[in-house]
């Protein structure tokens, strides 16, 4: 999801525009006057380019090429360098992605919690038309939407010539996403549904006492949330 500010070819740009989302290059201005470019139409060769570049990229989180270069972990391997420790340290300096493995007792829960996330099962978790929070996919989630959960999944399968693909030239700014906004108690109730990972600060207790915050999210393939902060 890129973030660099839309600007037409046949729009004026000054000095003092900005790149409010803080992401990509900085669209071209001039010092203190205007600048107008002239439009051409497209011809028959430039849109059998734009295709063929449009073709050339496919969203593969299993491809060892994959641009994502988050650790990841199985669940039965975690447990062999941290078990004796109680789980993965405090502080852990890196990301990681767990996933389950044969050798993962948790695996039938966590196979229960992937089947409630389906896309005809989750609709089922909570009430009927239930809204859900979505907000814009730039760094700053500029841009706040309240629709049904249903309607967004719809929105979600359908989107792209009903590909269910976010593209990689689409404006963060532009593209709707749920990610974070689920601190209700519908979302609550929904999340203790969730196993949690063996970690030093993720015990029962820990979870009792509020101390463990869960983020739940659904996209289109491809989707996400640019480099932020908290």
């Amino acid at each position: 999801d890129g973030t660099n500010d839309r600007h037409a070819q046949d729009t004026t740009t000054t000095a003092n525009a900005v790149n409010s989302a803080g992401d990509g290059p900085m669209p071209s201005c001039t010092s203190s006057s205007t600048q107008t470019t002239e439009t051409k139409p497209l011809t028959t060769s430039d849109n059998s380019k734009q295709n063929n570049r449009e073709q050339k990229w496919k969203w593969d989180p299993n491809s060892k090429s994959h641009p994502c270069n988050i650790h990841r972990i199985s669940h039965s391997e975690l447990l062999r360098l941290y078990g004796d420790v109680g789980g993965v340290p405090n502080l852990y300096p890196y990301p990681l992605v767990i996933y389950d493995d044969d050798n993962n007792n948790s695996g039938k829960s966590a196979e229960e919690f992937v089947n409630r996330t389906t896309l005809e099962n989750l609709p089922s978790n909570f009430p009927p038309n239930f809204h859900v929070t979505l907000t814009g996919s730039d760094s700053l989630s500029s841009h706040r939407r309240t629709i049904p959960l249903i309607q967004y999944l719809h929105e979600v399968i359908s989107a792209n010539n009903n590909t269910g693909t976010t593209l990689p030239n689409q404006l963060g700014n532009e593209t709707w996403y749920l990610f974070g906004e689920t601190f209700s108690n519908e979302w609550d109730a929904f999340l203790q549904h969730y196993t949690l990972p063996s970690c030093q600060s993720c015990t029962p207790l820990h979870r009792l006492e509020n101390k463990v915050a869960l983020s739940f999210g659904v996209g289109n393939v491809g989707s996400g949330v640019q480099w932020h902060l908290h």
